[in-house]
């Protein structure tokens, strides 16, 4: 009977447990939750053709970057109204001769990355006044403030981690080492890049697969990172030829941004419904916690705030800047 009856509790526990387990299938996979448009910018008319790079938000404003026309638009981030556009192309103050990137600077700050020039000159958000000019040195391809104020970058192609500071050269971090050696046989794997953030929270993320690394300082030049990650399949190469090719593998990421204990990770090739899916994952464990629905499937950038979700998409005619109240 003793026998019998711990059995019949091992078989109950084992279906209560089982139960769990679909339960928790059921909530991964819930549908995800669509949003709420507040407003659209478009430029994508014929008199107003614009392709910006970058999108990036400051206190109030959602700043475009157009490396074009070397400048920058500000919007409103309650209308999407343009406020102003400032800048073009030149070595002198307030020009750019190829701008690569937009920069958090806090305070009301933002920074305009010329890799061509060799500097990050950072302006006021209203006066575009120039305040603090950063050496570069080599090509950079993402930046990151920290709670310090001191600014992250990350060497394209060479996942390497430089610190920038006023009046003096990058002084060179870790190397970025991701958990599978083998990618870093694939240059788009090489192409890491912070995910935008006001808070100081400087996370590395991939434009293939589900790596992400958050920056931790133990000491004024060592870094650690953690993995953020969910379980993907191990990828497939054939390594017949003399380069290494990717047969199969992880779902690829278009863009990621952090708000709080949150970050969000707008989907690429993982997602095949309508429209675009951004999936927003906790800092704090690395769980999905949901997933969010945009109506349109070329969504190109995301940046957050609280409330919103900005999006930036990207067209053959020019840009499209919407902001999706967040639920």
């Amino acid at each position: 009977m003793r026998l019998i009856f711990y059995s019949v509790v091992g078989s109950a526990a084992m279906g209560l447990l089982s139960g769990c387990e679909r339960r928790d299938e059921r909530a991964s996979a819930a549908a995800p939750e669509r949003l709420i448009e507040k407003w659209t910018a478009r430029f994508d008319q014929d008199n107003q053709f614009q392709q910006f790079a970058t999108v990036l938000l400051t206190g109030d404003r959602v700043l475009l970057l157009d490396q074009a026309d070397a400048r920058v638009t500000a919007l409103s981030l309650e209308t999407g109204q343009t406020l102003w556009t400032r800048g073009q192309r030149g070595a002198g103050p307030g020009e750019f001769l190829v701008p690569d990137d937009l920069v958090y600077g806090g305070d009301g700050r933002f920074g305009v990355a010329d890799n061509r020039q060799g500097r990050v000159t950072f302006f006021s958000d209203t006066a575009f006044g120039e305040t603090v000019t950063l050496r570069l040195e080599g090509q950079l391809n993402s930046y990151c403030q920290e709670l310090s104020g001191t600014t992250l970058a990350i060497k394209f192609g060479e996942m390497v981690l430089v610190r920038l500071r006023e009046d003096t050269g990058p002084e060179a971090l870790d190397s970025i080492r991701w958990p599978v050696p083998q990618y870093n046989e694939f240059i788009v794997l090489r192409q890491a890049r912070f995910a935008r953030s006001r808070e100081g929270r400087c996370v590395i993320w991939q434009p293939m697969g589900d790596f992400f690394f958050e920056v931790q300082p133990s000491s004024p030049s060592v870094k650690q990172f953690r993995r953020y990650a969910e379980s993907l399949p191990v990828p497939r190469i054939d390594r017949s030829g003399t380069t290494p090719r990717l047969l199969k593998g992880p779902s690829a990421a278009k863009d990621a941004a952090i708000l709080s204990d949150s970050l969000f990770l707008l989907r690429g090739s993982s997602y095949t419904g309508p429209g675009a899916l951004v999936d927003v994952y906790s800092l704090d464990n690395g769980q999905r916690v949901k997933s969010l629905l945009l109506p349109n499937a070329d969504a190109f950038q995301i940046d957050v705030t609280n409330g919103l979700l900005i999006v930036h998409r990207s067209t053959d005619n020019g840009s499209i800047i919407s902001a999706y109240v967040r639920p």
